[in-house]
């Protein structure tokens, strides 16, 4: 499991997890094996993983994603939390805390369909009560921030997604409702993994010990 090729896949949030690190720490212990790196939307990777297309993809929701006649297995690898982002103008923004229940009037940037962001902020409102209005679609957490920015709407985003954001006229709040964001590291179950995709799960094990 030294050498070969290894096709990973992952959201555009590698970077800002830490995944990224951890694929570069890979492959300088491994020179020898070629790494191919996809970036798509969660739910547009779990198909590809399924029909063997990759070998492994980072996503998010594994937790609730309902799994076709391919068996597949995850690991967790980064633990985040949704936060709320709006305006710093927005009468939420002067709060410590925020009660998803008052968020029922507010309109929502919502993330494409194909994202895990846009599963779990409808689960999370639909979970206190209500069905979130959504005024504007997009798939870049950077358009998010721009509209949010701008008044023209709420955000729930991972709190690491914003952590280190350059956008001065954001603020983020924590939620009363904790609503846990795991990346996990999701492949076929199989009773025996090839050689190279065994040594790089086991590397991500003791990476994350």
């Amino acid at each position: 499991g030294e050498c070969g090729s290894l096709y990973l896949a992952g959201n555009p949030s590698l970077k800002v997890n830490g995944i990224m690190h951890k694929i570069a720490n890979f492959q300088k212990e491994y020179p020898q094996i070629s790494i191919d790196l996809l970036e798509r939307e969660c739910f547009e990777l779990y198909p590809l993983v399924e029909n063997n297309k990759i070998d492994a993809a980072f996503v998010t929701y594994f937790e609730k994603y309902k799994q076709k006649k391919v068996p597949l297995e995850g690991i967790p690898v980064v633990y985040d939390e949704l936060v709320l982002v709006t305006n710093k103008s927005h009468p939420l923004a002067e709060l410590d805390v925020v009660d998803l229940k008052d968020l029922a009037s507010e309109k929502f940037i919502f993330f494409c369909k194909s994202t895990g962001l846009y599963t779990q902020t409808l689960d999370a409102c639909r979970k206190a009560g209500f069905t979130p209005k959504c005024t504007f679609e997009t798939r870049y957490v950077d358009t998010c921030l721009g509209l949010v920015a701008e008044g023209l709407g709420i955000a729930l985003l991972s709190s690491n997604s914003v952590k280190n954001t350059q956008w001065k006229n954001i603020a983020v709040i924590p939620l009363k409702q904790k609503e846990p964001r795991i990346i996990s590291l999701v492949y076929r179950k199989q009773k025996e993994q090839p050689p190279v995709l065994k040594n790089f799960i086991n590397f991500i094990l003791k990476e994350i010990e």
